[in-house]
């Protein structure tokens, strides 16, 4: 099937986003936007005329709705390639579910119906929705229907799948030897995908370290322009800061959108994790309370002068009990990363005993039971003992995926469960299961070999924004001391020089916050790089931020000396 073309895709991407592309110019974007620049350019200068008059700040105001209208216009288009992104990332998944229910002799239009209903694979469920529409309601072939449905598919992996897939359907190729060989072509185009991104992502390391030096650069720079101009320095300097966090920004989107998705904790159906049910209701709490307590006894019984001295080292170190909760957060990621290596040696234990067991699952979980699987081991005991009951075998794995907190095991426990139930060869779906299961593995060696890499990039560069920022403030006070101290007038100077004077007490608490910028982005950068817990952030995030300040704190002191402030 031809590859459809770009003029062809955008007006496909706005209807994938619900719209039409005439549709949403017209009831969207054109009203906005010109009601964006009546706004600024008529009616707001109309009503306060001193914005007329500011010197550069109503630049940034009058571009105000060129940003609203370019957003308007990326939005929908954001929201389909999202989308697309999603399928590409989740499709090999939806296709190995596919071949282990084929290979239980689960007819076709049913495998269908379990892929539609099952939320984990996102759009693709929704795509197949609709393909069951056709076929149920209007009652069209499944393969006619994928053909019709293939044609609005905004991924083209999805959509030659689907045209695939239709293309067996008709001519009665064997499902079952169809979807195994489409598992092998998936897994192998998601790898390759997955290491490409990985490779982008390296590229844009280099091209943050290089970008972050030469906004350092910059600050130093527009230090000195006020001297030369005339201007005000905490607008320069303001807009230094400003361009420094737009940087970090930029750099933190194009990586999420670079990076595949990655998710080390699944989503509890049944339980809360214990974990997190002790994260929120206790860790986190006594941590507020103590950073608090901690913060408010510097400020009460430090010395007024100390303090305001030390204060960014003072208030790093109120933040530091975060860290602890950064510390058990990263030790529970690396029990499930236990969890889920040995989860592969599991599953596919589990499937060759459920093949001599007389008991089915039941019975071959137990017999696995007198192997050692780390962290997965206590969990194993407990599913054990819930199927013993009988009460409700199938809430008894769900229990046991909950209790978990993997992502990789809620997925493809409930798929190799599923598909056993429904009369699957065991040692067929496990063994279709783990090489799945070994490739996704593999694959977050790669990138946490990555993510080591960019940690200690990260932390270098806190301790070199620290450094600079202290010396830019030490810059900044030699400048006041000199210019105290100089008359210009009547001097036989050829260039332009004035005489400026720098509140350093703003001027410190700008520069702070580049540091604490950079350590909130550092965090941020590092979870989505490794896909764990939601607040981990929190360990690099404090320590970036205390070990950066501590540096800053000391190159002040040195820098004072030698320049004798």
């Amino acid at each position: 099937m031809a590859k459809i073309k770009l003029r062809e895709k955008i007006p496909l991407l706005f209807k994938y986003y619900g719209m039409s592309f005439s549709r949403y110019m017209a009831t969207r974007f054109i009203p906005a936007s010109a009601t964006a620049f009546f706004l600024v350019f008529f009616l707001i200068p109309h009503v306060f005329p001193i914005i007329t008059e500011l010197k550069y700040t109503r630049y940034l105001f009058y571009a105000i709705p060129f940003y609203i209208s370019l957003s308007l216009f990326m939005y929908p288009l954001s929201q389909a390639m999202r989308k697309r992104r999603e399928i590409e990332e989740r499709i090999h998944l939806a296709v190995t579910k596919m071949a282990v229910m084929a290979a239980a002799g689960i007819p076709r239009e049913d495998i269908i119906r379990s892929i539609a209903a099952d939320p984990t694979y996102g759009e693709i469920s929704e795509i197949f929705s609709r393909v069951l529409v056709l076929v149920d309601k209007w009652k069209i072939s499944l393969a006619r229907s994928l053909r019709l449905i293939a044609e609005e598919v905004i991924s083209d992996t999805l959509r030659d799948f689907m045209m695939r897939l239709a293309s067996a359907i008709e001519v009665g190729e064997n499902l079952s030897e169809f979807l195994e060989k489409e598992q092998k072509v998936m897994l192998v185009e998601y790898e390759t995908r997955y290491r490409t991104s990985l490779e982008l992502a390296n590229i844009l390391r280099e091209i943050y370290v290089s970008t972050l030096v030469s906004t350092m650069f910059l600050l130093s720079f527009l230090v000195i322009v006020p001297v030369l101009t005339g201007g005000d320095p905490f607008v320069y300097l303001f807009s230094g800061i400003m361009a420094y966090a737009v940087t970090e920004g930029i750099i933190y989107y194009l990586l999420r959108i670079v990076l595949p998705e990655e998710s080390l904790y699944g989503k509890p159906r049944h339980i809360v994790y214990e974990f997190d049910k002790t994260l929120t209701r206790f860790y986190l709490p006594i941590t507020i309370i103590m950073s608090f307590v901690l913060g408010t006894l510097f400020y009460f019984l430090v010395p007024a002068g100390l303090f305001v001295q030390y204060w960014p080292l003072f208030i790093s170190t109120s933040l530091l009990p975060f860290s602890v909760v950064g510390a058990l957060i990263y030790k529970d990621e690396k029990k499930v990363r236990d969890r889920d290596k040995n989860y592969e040696v599991y599953i596919r234990v589990l499937g060759a005993a459920a093949i001599a067991s007389a008991e089915g699952l039941t019975g071959a979980v137990g017999r696995v039971l007198s192997h050692d699987f780390g962290e997965l081991t206590p969990l194993i005991k407990n599913l054990y003992k819930r199927l013993r009951t009988r009460i409700n075998k199938e809430m008894s794995w769900e229990y046991f995926m909950d209790e978990s907190g993997s992502w990789l095991i809620q997925t493809f426990t409930k798929m190799f469960v599923d598909s056993v139930n429904l009369g699957g060869n065991p040692d067929l779906v496990s063994r279709l299961i783990t090489d799945n299961i070994s490739r996704v593995l593999s694959l977050r060696t790669e990138r946490q070999s990555l993510v080591s890499n960019i940690t200690g990039i990260l932390y270098g560069l806190a301790v070199g924004v620290a450094m600079s920022m202290a010396v830019l403030v030490q810059m900044m006070a030699m400048l006041n001391k000199t210019m105290s101290q100089v008359t210009l007038a009547g001097l036989p100077i050829q260039i332009p020089i004035f005489a400026v004077s720098y509140d350093l007490s703003i001027t410190s608490f700008l520069v702070v916050s580049v540091i604490a910028v950079h350590a909130a982005f550092s965090g941020l950068i590092l979870r989505d790089l490794s896909g764990g817990h939601r607040f981990s952030p929190l360990l690099h995030l404090v320590v970036i931020f205390w070990v950066a300040a501590a540096v800053y704190t000391i190159m002040q002191n040195v820098m004072s000396i030698v320049l004798g402030i």
